[in-house]
């Protein structure tokens, strides 16, 4: 009966395959002559139809097979589920089921670089196949270039058929060719793993790789890592990683390296769809293989997948199993499928994986604009038992270009839901209630907002509220509001504002309680401070307007601050770094912010400005008045610095220590910039020994600054003492650029340029850095040095002036030589980068091989070249 089965089976088989095909059988493990595979191949080689492989090797268990296959020439299947016992996959995701007894084991018969199974003819599947044991730099299985319809089906791939144990030492799959690895169909799943280089290299186009497991084991159960899990690389190379389809999705988890990296050349229409990414040492998404991509404003640059700007996500709350969103894309006019991912932590490199998809959400951005945003509740299948944090990834939905992961955010814990329903200062369904009724409960709790009707919403207070509980109280839960997307500026909508016109002497908001977010709400007309946070750690204020009207341009400031924090608070956030975050903090009677608390975290916020950034609507103090221990202010990124202007006073004034001050636009406040005591310019002193506010940090001396090959070169010097047991000290310096020096002499810094990492010794004071950005021709340039073991940062330098370069002279050294010839010469192949006011001397719209002859010529005494550069503006800040 079994022989007749068989014989049935090979029989169907050939079948399939057409008229003509043949079915040859492997009756044993050689690895040449009479019933081999390796023979079987040569066989099948010699006939011109689509022939089978099946097997038939007597006795139970493995069969293990040595050495590398002939080249396949010819349409051929081998299937490794005819041998008795195997049995083919039934899981749709999670471990693989599959039972392989037929192994093919190439280790120490290999030469370094060969292929264990070289596919040279479409229409070939292996399944049920174990490959492993290629050398250094080979592949188990090679599909050739021009190849088509390649299927590799249920296959260990670069560990033996028990799923686990040893490695490989090349790649898994390497795919010139067109090939599907892999299937939504729990049978078609393989197992890519233990591969030294990478599970598979792709650079040919349109193929798949679906439902596989990629770096664990079949068991799923722990690592077997693979250096990296897909690289896709070559001209034109795109593939589908995962799809929609149910089981499509890919698990790539517990690599040495990225889960998946698009290199430089590749091509720009990978769809990364419905995998789980996890537990890699490097990154989930890698565009262009140069860690992460930052978004650009309407997604214009190019590259891999076109570098897709990611989605970012703004906000989430975790309500038992519900979790609500915020977020939005900055990308080109169209359709695009986005992908939510939550999991318990992010990788070692800060950089977000994929765990487990929670929900799938469709965006548009209509012609003429650039930015979607998302607003979403997804059910859990539970409610987390532990920190939930959340990511995105963006697909083009007309090219299939997918982004990299996106920022990852901790889903705040929102407990119990308690819903205000009218603006009434007492009584039910008030705000007053549901802080009493959340203070009430050790939390944590939600206070959402569901007032009936349209527009904007202002709730009269009578007095001021306390918060002794931890909560959130989310103003963009009222229906129709809406968190800034813009990079700059703000375009909130809030509709929840609280007026304090017959409040008494209160402050709007007193928050004595951990763990307390207060985002979306105006703050207006109040005699004392807006927000004050007393005590407490880790308490939240973002994206309120805390002086003005709800539209950000009409002056209702408080009496008091904006956020006053107390000295019994601890990693106060005022602000963020995401543009959803940013407050304003503006027409206040006193500062913006005043800090005495320890950790506070200033950054992203409008200080003094309206919602526009760059009108007034000043505060009477310091934008900042920063009296606490170990504050950042600032980030060195667009969307994260703080906008601090028109002022009554400083723009940061500092009498505490330990504060980083980085990245911000300081400008055209009634006071310095920086103001280290609040006592007007700090005189630098030799080494640096004088004690006060920042340890009254030394500011640089700037002796040139030009612009030169690269960017904007700045020369400078640094007085400072040794610590003890050190020979060296390590400073950053921050530079920036005003329209106007301020008329102390000393800042301020209307827009960051860049930072760099100075070391200096006794013996060399000096530093010259060259950071990317082109700097304003006639723009007055300062700097600030951070101490790196201090944390402290100085007042801003005295100004210097940034004059017109000399067109052509690429080194910066007033003259012109063939040393600037070769400069604009490397830059038109794109080996430098020299300024277009610099280089571009027949400023016809770009540097190119004519430029540097030009500049040659006239470097040797030729006459009548005529030098055109056009002016020299600011790069992007």
């Amino acid at each position: 009966m079994a022989r007749f089965l068989a014989l049935a089976a090979a029989a169907l088989l050939a079948g399939a395959n057409g008229a003509g095909a043949a079915v040859f059988q492997v009756t044993n493990t050689n690895g040449s002559g009479a019933g081999s595979l390796h023979q079987a191949v040569l066989d099948a080689n010699a006939t011109p139809e689509a022939d089978t492989i099946t097997f038939a090797i007597p006795g139970g268990g493995l069969k293990s097979i040595p050495g590398a296959l002939p080249t396949i020439t010819h349409p051929l299947t081998i299937d490794g589920f005819t041998q008795a016992g195997a049995i083919a996959g039934t899981n749709a995701s999670g471990a693989i089921d599959a039972t392989i007894r037929i192994d093919l084991d190439g280790h120490g018969s290999l030469a370094d670089g060969a292929p264990m199974a070289k596919i040279a003819s479409s229409l070939t599947v292996i399944r049920g196949v174990a490959i492993h044991g290629t050398g250094s730099n080979g592949s188990e299985v090679e599909i050739e270039l021009g190849v088509h319809d390649v299927s590799i089906h249920g296959c260990f791939i670069g560990i033996g058929a028990s799923g686990s144990g040893l490695g490989s030492s090349g790649y898994g799959i390497v795919n010139h060719g067109v090939g599907e690895i892999g299937g939504a169909d729990p049978a078609d799943r393989d197992l890519l793993s233990g591969n030294a280089v990478a599970a598979v290299l792709q650079t040919g186009a349109d193929a798949s790789i679906e439902g596989n497991l990629i770096g664990t084991s079949a068991a799923d159960n722990v690592a077997v890592p693979n250096g990296r899990g897909i690289v896709v690389s070559g001209v034109g190379a795109d593939c589908r990683i995962g799809g929609l389809a149910d089981g499509a999705g890919n698990e790539i988890a517990g690599n040495d390296g990225t889960a998946i990296v698009l290199a430089p050349n590749a091509g720009s229409a990978t769809s990364i769809l419905h995998n789980s990414i996890h537990d890699n040492a490097g990154y989930g998404i890698d565009l262009g293989d140069d860690g992460p991509t930052a978004n650009d404003p309407g997604d214009a640059d190019k590259g891999p997948n076109a570098l897709q700007n990611s989605f970012e996500v703004t906000f989430a709350v975790v309500f038992g199993s519900k979790l609500r969103i915020e977020g939005l894309l900055d990308s080109a006019p169209g359709s695009y499928h986005v992908e939510i991912f939550g999991g318990d932590s992010i990788n070692q490199n800060d950089t977000a994986e994929g765990h487990t998809l929670l929900a799938t959400a469709e965006l548009d951005i209509p012609d003429g604009k650039t930015i979607a945003t998302l607003q979403q509740t997804i059910d859990l299948p539970s409610p987390p038992s532990g920190a939930l944090e959340v990511t995105a990834t963006a697909t083009n939905s007309t090219t299939g270009a997918t982004s990299e992961f996106c920022n990852t955010v901790e889903a705040v814990d929102g407990g119990t839901s308690i819903t205000v329903t009218n603006t009434s200062d007492i009584g039910a369904g008030s705000l007053r209630a549901a802080i009493l009724t959340a203070n009430l409960d050790p939390g944590p709790n939600t206070i959402l907002f569901a007032i009936p009707g349209s527009g904007g919403h202002t709730i009269p207070l009578l007095s001021g509220m306390t918060i002794t509980a931890p909560v959130v109280i989310d103003g963009y839960s009222q229906s129709d509001s809406a968190a800034n997307s813009l990079e700059s500026g703000t375009n909130a909508v809030i509709h929840v504002a609280l007026d304090g016109y017959n409040a008494g002497t209160d402050d709007a908001i007193t928050v004595a309680s951990d763990d307390v977010l207060i985002r979306g709400l105006g703050i207006q007309n109040f005699d004392g401070d807006a927000i004050a946070v007393t005590a407490g750690a880790r308490d939240h204020v973002e994206s309120c307007f805390l002086g003005t009207d709800v539209t950000g341009l009409i002056d209702l400031g408080n009496a008091g601050n904006g956020v006053s924090i107390g000295a019994l608070a601890t990693d106060t956030q005022v602000g963020g770094p995401l543009r959803s975050q940013r407050n304003i903090l503006s027409g206040n009677a006193a500062a913006g912010v005043i800090d005495a608390g320890t950790g506070t975290f200033i950054s992203g916020n409008l200080i003094g400005t309206d919602a526009s950034g760059t009108a007034a609507i000043a505060n009477d103090g310091a934008g900042i008045d920063e009296n606490g221990n170990g504050a950042t202010i600032g980030l060195r990124t667009a969307e994260a610095r703080n906008t601090i202007r028109f002022n009554g006073g400083a723009g940061i004034a500092v009498s505490g220590a330990g504060a980083t001050i980085a990245g911000n636009s300081i400008g055209d406040n009634a006071g310095l910039g920086i103001d280290l005591g609040d006592d007007g310019v700090t005189p630098n002193d030799a080494g640096d020994a004088d004690s006060g506010a920042n340890g009254l940090q030394n500011f640089p001396v700037l002796a040139s600054v030009e612009l030169a090959a690269g960017g904007t070169r700045v020369d400078g010097s640094l007085d400072f003492t040794l610590e003890p047991a050190h020979d060296s000290r390590d400073f950053t310096v921050d530079l920036y650029q005003s329209d106007a020096c301020d008329p102390s002499g000393f800042g301020e810094g209307a827009a960051w340029l860049g930072s760099a990492s100075v070391r200096l010794t006794p013996e060399h004071p000096s530093f010259s850095v060259t950071l990317p950005a082109t700097a304003l021709v006639g723009s007055e340039i300062t700097a600030t040095a951070t101490d790196v073991a201090t944390a402290q940062t100085s007042e801003f330098s005295a100004c210097l002036a940034l004059a017109v370069p000399l067109c052509g002279d690429a080194s910066g050294d007033g003259k012109l030589a063939a040393g600037d010839a070769l400069l604009a010469l490397r830059t038109a192949v794109g080996t430098e980068a020299c300024p277009r006011c610099v280089c571009d001397v027949n400023a016809i719209g770009g540097i190119t091989s004519g430029d540097a002859l030009q500049i040659l010529r006239a470097s040797v005494g030729q006459g009548g070249q005529t030098f055109d550069c056009p002016v020299c503006s600011a790069a992007p800040l």
